[in-house]
This record gives structure tokens, C-alpha cells and sequence, in this order.
């Protein structure tokens, strides 16, 4: 069976209650088809558990940390917009697992708001550049556009932020 459901980035933990969901049901993740397509197969006949672990440093230390989650009872299914998907039949996962996944889980946001700071200046500084050669029309609709990007690009930067503040919890 093949979904297509789509999850914001700060919106991990509610994919992966969604993705529980589906093994309570009897369908084990199989497989991650970019944009957000998953495959499940039908098996009634074993509970699985899902868990999402965000990890982008060196390939050198991919290993290990493929490792510890293998020697853990992890399968690894595959990967999507910095997600580490895995399937466990086992009911909890472990104390040792549980710090590191909420430690990549912070570094994952951490990194969101350092590339929405970095996009900062450019935000507001490219409407009153581009507007100084356009006509009243084309600055209108400059300045509407303007002002939608600058909502979503508050949206998204607050969105992440209460995620960082959540997880500091």
C-alpha cells in the first residue's frame, strides 16, 4: 500500500505517531519514496514500531551511528529530508538511543534557524532594491508578494523556534 502524506519539518513527532499508527493497524513501513510517499506492507502478523533520527555530519560517522541503531534492533528503511527512517519490532527503544535521537533532533532545528538567519538580510533588503525601478502596478504587486513572503518567512522562523524550545524541555 502506497500513502502520500505530507508533514512539516518541525512536525516529526506527530509523522512518527502517524507512522505507529499505521503498524497498529498492521502495516509496517517497507519503504520512503521522495516527495513524502510511503510504502507499507500488510502484516497483521507482527507489531512494528517507527522512529525518525535525524543525523547529517560525516559519511565516516554515518557508520557508527548506522551501527548502534543496527545493534539496537533497528531496521533502516531509508532516508527523506534529513530523516533516518527505522522499524524495530521491539516495544521501547533504548535509554542509551533515546538522548542521541533528542540531541539530532536539536541540531536538526538548530541548523533550520541558522538557514532561515542567514536568509534574514536578503528578505529585507531585496524588496526596497527591486521596487526603486518598477511602475505603480509592478510595485504593488511587488509589495503584496513582499509582504507574503515576509509572513511566511515569519511562520516558518517561529514554527522552528517553539520546536528548539520544545525539545530544550
Amino acid at each position: 500500500m502506497k500513502q502520500i502524506k505530507w508533514f512539516w519539518p518541525w512536525q516529526d513527532e506527530k509523522e512518527e505517531q502517524w507512522l505507529n499508527d499505521q503498524a497498529l493497524n498492521g502495516f509496517t513501513l517497507n519503504a520512503i519514496i521522495f516527495p513524502s510517499t510511503y510504502v507499507f506492507t500488510d502484516d497483521h502478523s507482527k507489531k512494528s514500531v517507527c522512529y525518525l533520527d535525524y543525523y547529517d555530519r560525516k559519511k565516516e560517522d554515518l557508520q557508527e551511528f548506522m551501527f548502534t541503531r543496527n545493534k539496537a534492533g533497528w531496521f533502516f528503511i531509508g532516508t527523506m529530508h534529513g530523516w533516518h527512517y527505522f522499524v524495530t519490532n521491539k516495544a521501547e527503544e533504548p535509554s542509551v538511543l533515546r538522548d542521541a535521537i533528542e540531541q539530532n533532533k536539536k541540531e536538526k532545528y538548530l541548523r533550520q534557524m541558522g538557514l532561515l538567519a542567514r536568509f534574514m538580510p536578503i528578505i529585507i533588503i531585496w524588496f526596497p532594491i527591486v521596487s526603486r525601478s518598477l511602475s505603480s502596478p509592478q510595485y504593488e504587486l511587488t509589495a503584496v508578494l513582499a509582504a507574503t513572503i515576509g509572513v511566511i518567512y515569519s511562520w516558518l522562523t517561529i514554527k522552528v523556534y517553539q520546536r528548539i524550545v520544545q525539545l530544550r524541555k
